[in-house]
């Protein structure tokens, strides 16, 4: 279910055009590992193994329903993000542990992750 992931240059792009590149060891995506999408835990394992965290302690952010429905089946706690082009965004809010209007309101995370 879904639309396919994004490949790793999109992000890097992204990330570089935002100024936020250096922030990040690894990008990870579906089409650079060879992995069919988000509705199989791959994706959030690799970068779990290469974090070397602890699932319960590495929040997935995600914004489709399907991804969140994945990570969220998988044991790992999830942070949803509004994406006006996710139909579903009162089944989103529900299912996330947490649930961002945007990343300007990222308060919200840090309060659910001093709980965690």
């Amino acid at each position: 279910a879904g639309s396919p992931a994004n490949d790793g240059t999109l992000a890097r792009e992204a990330l570089e055009r935002c100024g936020m590149l250096d922030c990040f060891t690894a990008i990870f995506s579906c089409a650079d590992l060879g992995l069919g999408g988000k509705g199989e835990p791959d994706i959030f394992r690799a970068a779990l193994a290469h974090l070397g965290t602890e699932k319960a302690e590495t929040a997935v952010f995600e914004d489709t329903l399907h991804a969140v429905r994945t990570a969220k089946a998988d044991g790992f706690p999830v942070v949803a993000v509004y994406d006006p082009y996710e139909p579903e965004q009162e089944a989103l809010r529900d299912l996330a542990d947490c649930y961002l209007i945007s990343y300007e309101h990222s308060e919200d995370f840090f309060a659910f992750a001093a709980n965690k």
